[in-house]
């Protein structure tokens, strides 16, 4: 039992009031900082400084920067090759019908407007350019005669969202290119 002059100096360093309590080691020693104290170490010692925090944040920046503008433009380019795709398919398809069925088909591209045209004798089909319109100031016709060959080099210019332009020519042979 502490003598009355220990007391006060336990009293002193926040050991055995009430607020705090005398904390005990895994071994069972006596650990004289109050509760309140050693909460507040293992806290600080738990957690991230500021500066820690902000290099952190300023690390995922730098790293946003660099890898989002490359991944905006890979979907550009994707849904770009999606409409060309798209066309060379369906002048293919116009190509194998007029020589199957005999009869002169074409695909219109109208300028300001995000689909185009493509008839085959009395069939007419609409079809989307996916975020894309047509450019120009007349409306282009890709004629296809009745044995599959397209008549001359046509190129049509379609534009995107962001308002860059893409040339696609269309050649005899069924041949289209791509020019960006």
């Amino acid at each position: 039992m502490a003598k009355k002059g220990e007391k006060g100096l336990l009293r002193m360093l926040g050991i055995g009031n009430k607020k705090t309590s005398l904390l005990l080691s895994p071994k069972g020693e006596s650990n004289p900082e109050p509760l309140r104290e050693r909460k507040r170490l293992r806290f600080d010692a738990l957690g991230f400084t500021m500066l820690e925090v902000l290099a952190a944040l300023l690390l995922v920046a730098v790293v946003c920067g660099i890898v989002l503008p490359e991944v905006f433009r890979s979907r550009q380019n994707a849904e770009q090759n999606v409409v060309v795709r798209q066309i060379q398919t369906d002048l293919r398809q116009l190509q194998d019908e007029a020589k199957g069925i005999g009869v002169d088909g074409r695909l219109i591209f109208t300028p300001g407007v995000a689909e185009y045209r493509m008839i085959i004798g009395e069939r007419t089909m609409e079809r989307p350019l996916m975020g894309f319109v047509c450019a120009g100031e007349e409306p282009i016709s890709v004629e296809v005669l009745a044995n599959g060959e397209i008549c001359g080099d046509v190129g049509v210019t379609i534009v995107d969202r962001n308002g860059m332009t893409h040339r696609v020519t269309m050649r005899p042979g069924g041949r289209t290119v791509e020019n960006r």
